[in-house]
Formats: structure tokens, C-alpha cells, sequence
């Protein structure tokens, strides 16, 4: 006989038995919880090919409930992988004989995709999902590989694998990819590459030549163990090999040499050895093992200014090496060291040396690289000149080493001339325009004077002149001014600085292209010392930073020096076009100083480099600005005219007062490490706070004090 169930709703409640009912949710919550703390898992790998295709392995206790996903969360990305898509595969002394298939294969891989240009960050978080709902996740660092090697890999793995080991994904798509290989039946050119230098806290250089004159070269793949970088072939700067040209016998000139740099990359931090594909228009490819040179930060930037400062090129050298830079290049050398000089002037070392207490109306802000000498030189022929008590000294080293002899000469000359200085020493060289940045937060003055360490007095009183200069004056033709400047032999070296630009013509693909760049040129260079023209009181487009007297708060105001020029060159004349984009031009005053030009400091091939990329970026910055208004010694000044209506000037402060702008002016924003200075005491400015270390000696104590033992009395 046949029972006949009672359906459920219709069933009688027996109120003496208990009836089972769904758990509550918080109940359920704990439940998923002490699962989750039971769940054992780990991944042993996460590698991504350049393609886009990623590759994972692992193992996972899921033999109580299966298991049903992985997810992958990047920065910015993420991506889920179905059981489907998971083979599975046997561990050595894991797995019982007595389980199914299924259960005793406790390690899993699988392969998906994703837009490589989507995937950021060196790590992602992997989160395995049971058929239960119990989860669990672990961040796992990314092993960036090249696609040729993701499939080598995985084949030595599948290849350790008997039958009975593994079970396939039921899914194939991403597998079949991922094992695809491109075909090509194309010739790979001659090539070679020559050097690959890297620092281990980023940045990669490389050059090498090919001869591309059929095939075009589309791309440049650098893979090591922990990461790997593509080069568009567009993005490398190429040069005249004439050796690659004499040996490969092609008749018509061509730019066979390329190079690249690319900062902030990491491609291996251990091993010697990095693999190099060239991947041609044709479909020709080449793998190339090259043994890698690791150096630190400041040689890997020496080495890319050299060899950008030695390349050689079809045309003018002077325009195509500023070319060369406009693709990728450029821009990654900027970056590059910027990054090391904010570390570096973050550290400063600065001792002060009191000579006096009176107010100062200006400080004397010097910058000093590879030439100690110049430090005890400015002070004997500095001092005991009409009006220098008002002034006080701040010198700043771009020269760690020189430290020791700078502090004994500041101590001694100090001492000798009474003269009020600080010292400010880099723990590396930051280059001159955050450099100076960093010592006017060490000025104690409303007025600062940036001058070179070989400038010195030709007019007694010269400082006399200065002062009545930015006191009697309008405001207007003192907030930047700059003087006459002259040679040893006499003759005239600055009058004032303006704008000229050189044309390039150069052959590119059978077709001419034309180029133009800035470049600025010194009125009156060489002329006699007293042509009137060159030497009077006017606005000019820019002046030279081997002298330019400042305001303080107008420098604050258009931002200081920038710091994205490479150590040297131009930061002058940029600072003077942001002053006229602000309304302001820079003006000429006869006081007039000697200037032994290129005798201050040494210059070597990487400050050539940088001259180059400097140029670039100037002219990046403000070509279109001054083409072609502003070209030439006599510009458009009508342009500044109309721009100055846009600023009020409060003339009604005094010469120690604070400047009165617009509001679209804004102050400048200081490094965290030096706090903006304040005014105390009638306008005379207290030393800023700085992470270094400050020490102050007082000259008027010397005689109490054993000569070689400085009096501490601050330390921050």
C-alpha cells in the first residue's frame, strides 16, 4: 500500500514537539564566520602578460563545499573567475586515495583576461569563493611577465602533470588564448642592444641601434622578474650611429641609434639578466637576453644626461636633441628628478654666523657647486663696502662634500669681516632653482638678491645704490630688477636678457619639417662698458639670475624659482615670464657688478644634458607665449601694458611693508619640510622650522670661544 504524503501546508502542528525553523540572520552571519576562519587557501603566483592575460595558481581546502569562484581586485580593476573556468590538479602528499576526483584535487589555476592598460599597482587582492558562501582573501604581489614566457611557464607546469594529476577547465577560452602564438613569417632586421641600466628604486635607461630603414620598429618590451615595460617605438628618441652606417654599407643616412628612459619603473630587483623583444611593423619579432647594469638614482640621471648631451643626429644638433625629447622622454627625465630633489632639499644642514644685530634690508642669496673658494673670495671683496651692514649672506651648497671646508671658511671670514651669513649644505645636488628656493626660507629679509658665486663689486657702492633703488622707486620697476654686468677685460656681458628662436629643418619620411625653439640672448654682450643703451634704467623681457634683485613677496607670490628645471639653466628667464604673465616686467638699473662667467662653478657633460632638456621644457612652457611678440630686442611691450591693469599696487606701504596683489595672484606653496618664514620685529624674518639640523655662531662671542667649537643655541 502506498503512503500518501501530507503536504506541507496542510500538515497539523503538534504543539508538544518542536519544529524546525530557518536560523536568523545573525545567527547564519556566525555561521559564514567560523567557516571562513576554517578555510585554508593560498595562492602561489599572479602573473600578467603583457596581452592582458593573466595566469593563477593556488590551492584551496574545499572538499566540504566547492569551490565556486576567485575573484581578482586591483587598483582600479577587478575580475571574477567561474568554477568553470578552473582546472584543478593533484599535490604531492596532500591528497587521499578514498575522495573523489574532485575532492582530492586541492590545487587549482586558471587563466582570464583583462585590458592591460586597466591594471595598476605591483599588487591585488584574491578572493576564493565556496559553493557555500564562505569566503576568504589575501593580497598577492603581480608578477608582470612577458607572454612568451607566461606560456613557457605554464607548459613546464602542465608538462610535470601526468593524467591522472589534473582536471581541465570545462571552460577553454582563455586557455586557448593564452597558449596562442603569434605567427610571423617576416625577417627580423639587424639590431643590437647595447645597454640596459637600472636603479632599483626605478627608472630604466636603454640605447641600442637597428636598421629599420624597411621595416619600421613598433615596439620595445623590457621584462625582468618584477615587472616589465613597453616602449612605443614613436616614444624613442633616435640618433646618427655613423659607425652603424659605415658597417651595415647604406649609402642614404639614417638615424639607425635609439634610446629611451622611463622613470618610476621597476622592472627587477634581483638577477642581472632582462629579456629585450623588438617587435617590428611586419610582425618580426626578437628576443634578446642582456645582462643589466644597476646603479643608483643621481648616476642613472648622470648617465641619461650624458648620453643625450654626446648623441649625434642629421641635423642640427641643437634642435633635434630638444626634439628627440617631445615625445615621452622629456616629461620622464622632468619627473625623474624632480623626485630626487624634493628628497634632497628636505634634509638641509644650516649654521648661522652672526656678526651683527642690526635689521637687514636685503639678503644676499648665493648658490654654490664644486667651488668652495668662492665663499671666502665674495666676503673680503664684499665687505667693508659703503651700505653691505644692511645686508646679510645666505649660501647654499649643492656640493655635500664641500661641507667641511665651506663651515671652517664661514667661520673664519665671519670672524675676519664681521659679515652676518648662513650656511646651508644639501645632502646632494638639487640644482639651482630649488636650491635658491630653499635658502630664501633662510632669508631674514623683505628683499632678496640671487647673484652667482663669481659676481663682485665694480661700483664701491654698490649696495648704497641698491638701497635707494628699491626705496625711492616705484614698486612697479623694483619687484624684479636686474644690473649691468661686465667681463674681466671690461667689456659689457649683461644689459638685460630677450627672446630670439632658431628655425630646424630636417628631413623626416621623404618630407621636410620645421621646427622653431626658444633661446635667450644677453643685450649688449661685449659691447663697451659704458653704452648708454644697454646699461640705463628700463623694462626689458628677462634678466639674468647671476644677479636679480627680488622682492620677497612678489617672488612668493609668482611661485619662486621653478623646480622642474634640471639642475641648471633657464629658471632665470622663466621666473621673469611668470612675473610679465603676472603683469610685471623685469627692469634694468645702473649698478654695476663684475660677473666672471662660467668661472663659479664646474661644468661637466651631464650639465650639457641638462641644457637640452631644459631647453625643451621652456620652450614647452612658453613658446606660444613669445612667438612672436615678445621675439627680438625690441617686443611687444604694449601685451605687458594691458596686463598690468589687471594687478593693484597699494603704494601706500612703505618699502618694508607687504605687497598688495589681485586675488588670482597666490601665494606659493612651500616644501613641507621648511615652514614659510614670518615677520618679526619691524619686517626683519624669523628662520623657518626645517627637519635638518640648524646650528647658530655668534662672531661678537668668538673671542670667549675656542675658535673651532661653534656656540649651539637652536637645533630643530
Amino acid at each position: 500500500m502506498r503512503k500518501t504524503r501530507t503536504p506541507k501546508n496542510s500538515q497539523q502542528t503538534n504543539p508538544s514537539k518542536k519544529v524546525a525553523t530557518s536560523a536568523p540572520a545573525h545567527k547564519r552571519t556566525a555561521v559564514l564566520d567560523a567557516a571562513r576562519k576554517e578555510l585554508s587557501f593560498e595562492i602561489s603566483s599572479v602573473q600578467i602578460a603583457e596581452s592582458g592575460v593573466i595566469f593563477i595558481m593556488g590551492w584551496v581546502n574545499d572538499r566540504s563545499s566547492r569551490l565556486r569562484q576567485v575573484r581578482l581586485l586591483g587598483q582600479g580593476w577587478s575580475k571574477t573567475i567561474d568554477s568553470q573556468q578552473i582546472g584543478r590538479y593533484g599535490r604531492s602528499g596532500v591528497e587521499e586515495g578514498s575522495l573523489t576526483p574532485q575532492q582530492r584535487f586541492s590545487g587549482f589555476w586558471a587563466f582570464t583576461l583583462h585590458d592591460r592598460a586597466l591594471i595598476d599597482g605591483n599588487s591585488c587582492s584574491i578572493e576564493v569563493v565556496l559553493a557555500d558562501g564562505t569566503s576568504r582573501a589575501s593580497a598577492i604581489p603581480i608578477e608582470f611577465i612577458a607572454a612568451e614566457d607566461l606560456r613557457a611557464r605554464f607548459a613546464k607546469f602542465w608538462g610535470a602533470l601526468s593524467d591522472a594529476d589534473h582536471l581541465p577547465p570545462v571552460e577553454l577560452t582563455y586557455l586557448e588564448h593564452a597558449l596562442k602564438r603569434p605567427i610571423s613569417t617576416a625577417v627580423m632586421p639587424k639590431h643590437n642592444i647595447e645597454n640596459v641600466t637600472i636603479s632599483e628604486e626605478g627608472g630604466v635607461f636603454i640605447n641600442g641601434w637597428i636598421d629599420d630603414t624597411g621595416d619600421k620598429l613598433r615596439n620595445v618590451l623590457i621584462s625582468g622578474n618584477d615587472g616589465y615595460l613597453t616602449l612605443d617605438g614613436g616614444a624613442l628618441a633616435r640618433t646618427y650611429r655613423a659607425d652603424v652606417q659605415a658597417a651595415l654599407s647604406v649609402p642614404s643616412p639614417h638615424e639607425f641609434g635609439f634610446w629611451c628612459f622611463a622613470e618610476n619603473e621597476t622592472i627587477q630587483r634581483r638577477g642581472n639578466v632582462a629579456n629585450i623583444d623588438l617587435l617590428m611593423d611586419s610582425g618580426a619579432r626578437q628576443r634578446v637576453e642582456v645582462s643589466i647594469r644597476r646603479v643608483d638614482q643621481t648616476e642613472l640621471r648622470n648617465i641619461v644626461l650624458s648620453y643625450l648631451a654626446c648623441a649625434q643626429y642629421l641635423g642640427n644638433p641643437q634642435i633635434e636633441a630638444v626634439a628627440g625629447l617631445e615625445n615621452c622622454i622629456g616629461g620622464q627625465i622632468i619627473d625623474f628628478n624632480l623626485g630626487m630633489s624634493r628628497r634632497i632639499t628636505s634634509q638641509p644642514y644650516v649654521e648661522r654666523f652672526s656678526g651683527q644685530t642690526r635689521k637687514h634690508k636685503g639678503s644676499i642669496v648665493v648658490c654654490l657647486y664644486g667651488r668652495p673658494e668662492y665663499l671666502f673670495l665674495q666676503n673680503s671683496l664684499f665687505s667693508n663696502r659703503p651700505g653691505i651692514e644692511n645686508y646679510e649672506f645666505v649660501y647654499i651648497c649643492n656640493s655635500p662634500e664641500l661641507a667641511e671646508p665651506l663651515l671652517r671658511n664661514a667661520h673664519i671670514s665671519s670672524n675676519a669681516y664681521a659679515i652676518d651669513q648662513t650656511l646651508v649644505i644639501l645632502p646632494g645636488n638639487a640644482g639651482f632653482g630649488a636650491a635658491n628656493n630653499v635658502a630664501a626660507n633662510f632669508a631674514k629679509s623683505n628683499r632678496l638678491l640671487i647673484v652667482n658665486p663669481d659676481v663682485f663689486p665694480r661700483d664701491q657702492d654698490w649696495a648704497v645704490k641698491h638701497s635707494d633703488i628699491i626705496e625711492q622707486l616705484p614698486r612697479e620697476q623694483t619687484n624684479i630688477f636686474g644690473v649691468p654686468l661686465y667681463y674681466d677685460d671690461g667689456s659689457l656681458m649683461h644689459g638685460g636678457m630677450y627672446f630670439e628662436a632658431d628655425r630646424g629643418v630636417s628631413m623626416e619620411q621623404s618630407s621636410f619639417k620645421s621646427r622653431m625653439f626658444l633661446r635667450v640672448e644677453h643685450y649688449g654682450k661685449g659691447a663697451p662698458p659704458l653704452a648708454a643703451k644697454f646699461i640705463k634704467p628700463r623694462p626689458v623681457p628677462a634678466v639674468t639670475g647671476a644677479f636679480m634683485s627680488l622682492d620677497r613677496n612678489w617672488f612668493e607670490n609668482i611661485g619662486g624659482f621653478s623646480e622642474d628645471y634640471v639642475l641648471g639653466h633657464y629658471e632665470d628667464a622663466d621666473l621673469c615670464l611668470k612675473s610679465l604673465q603676472k603683469g610685471i616686467s623685469p627692469w634694468m638699473h645702473d649698478i654695476k657688478l663684475w660677473h666672471l662667467e662660467g668661472k663659479g662653478s664646474h661644468r661637466h657633460l651631464i650639465h650639457e644634458g641638462a641644457s637640452i632638456v631644459n631647453r625643451w621644457l621652456f620652450n614647452k612652457r612658453w613658446a606660444d607665449k613669445v612667438i612672436p611678440n615678445l621675439l627680438g630686442q625690441s617686443p611687444d611691450l604694449s601685451l605687458l601694458e594691458q596686463a598690468r591693469e589687471s594687478i593693484s599696487f597699494d603704494r601706500s606701504v612703505d618699502s618694508g611693508g607687504e605687497l598688495n596683489v589681485g586675488t588670482d595672484v597666490k601665494a606659493r606653496k612651500r616644501p613641507k619640510s621648511v615652514s614659510k618664514a614670518i615677520t618679526q620685529n619691524g619686517g626683519e624674518r624669523a628662520p623657518p622650522a626645517s627637519r635638518g639640523i640648524e646650528l647658530v655662531f655668534d662672531a661678537n662671542k668668538a673671542k670667549k670661544l675656542d675658535d673651532d667649537a661653534p656656540t649651539v643655541t637652536e637645533s630643530i
